[in-house]
C-alpha cells in the first residue's frame, strides 16, 4: 500500500496580510493603490524628485524641478496614469568646440571651459487609478518646487453610515 504525503508550504506574510484585512474589516486581497510604483524612464537615483502627501481631500504632489519655467513643465493625467515631465532645451552649442554661444541675459557670446548642468529630459509617472478626480487636479511652480493637488472623487470619499436604533423589523 503507498501512501502519499502532501507537504503544504505557508507563507507567514500571506498570513499577516489575511489577519490584518480581516483586523481592518477589508475584503480579502485587498491592497492600496501603489503611488509610488514609478512608471516609464525614472529609476531610483534618477528621474524627478518627489514627495506625496495625504490630505483629507485628496493627494499631494512636490515635484523638485530648479531651473525649469512653467513653459518646459508638463503635466498629464491620463486612464489613471499621472505623468510629470520636464525638458530644458540644450542652447544652440555645448561649448564643448571653443565657438562661442550667444549669452541668455545680455547678448555676449560664453565660450564654456566646462558644462556640467545637464540639458535632459526628466519623466515620472504614477498609477493613481479613477479615485482621483482629474478635474480637480491643480498645479503650482514656486522656487523650483511644482506642487499638484488632487481630490478624491465624491464616491470615494469615506462615507460614514447612520445606524437607526429602534425595534426590529
Amino acid at each position: 500500500m503507498t501512501h502519499t504525503t502532501h507537504i503544504t508550504r505557508r507563507d507567514p506574510f500571506a498570513e499577516l496580510g489575511a489577519i490584518a484585512d480581516a483586523a481592518f474589516g477589508r475584503s480579502p486581497g485587498w491592497r492600496p493603490v501603489n503611488l509610488f510604483a514609478a512608471r516609464g524612464p525614472a529609476r531610483s537615483g534618477s528621474g524627478i524628485p518627489v514627495d506625496l502627501f495625504e490630505t483629507e481631500a485628496g493627494i499631494g504632489l512636490e515635484f523638485s524641478l530648479p531651473g525649469f519655467s512653467e513653459d518646459e513643465i508638463g503635466v498629464t493625467i491620463e486612464d489613471g496614469l499621472l505623468t510629470v515631465s520636464a525638458e530644458r532645451k540644450a542652447e544652440s552649442g555645448d561649448g564643448s568646440d571653443g565657438e562661442p554661444e550667444p549669452g541668455a541675459e545680455s547678448g555676449a557670446e560664453r565660450r564654456y571651459a566646462r558644462r556640467e548642468i545637464r540639458r535632459a529630459a526628466l519623466k515620472r509617472s504614477f498609477r493613481i487609478g479613477n479615485e482621483y478626480d482629474p478635474e480637480s487636479a491643480t498645479a503650482s511652480l514656486a522656487n523650483g518646487v511644482l506642487e499638484l493637488a488632487l481630490s478624491r472623487r465624491p464616491e470615494a470619499q469615506p462615507k460614514r453610515i447612520p445606524i437607526s436604533v429602534g425595534s426590529g423589523s
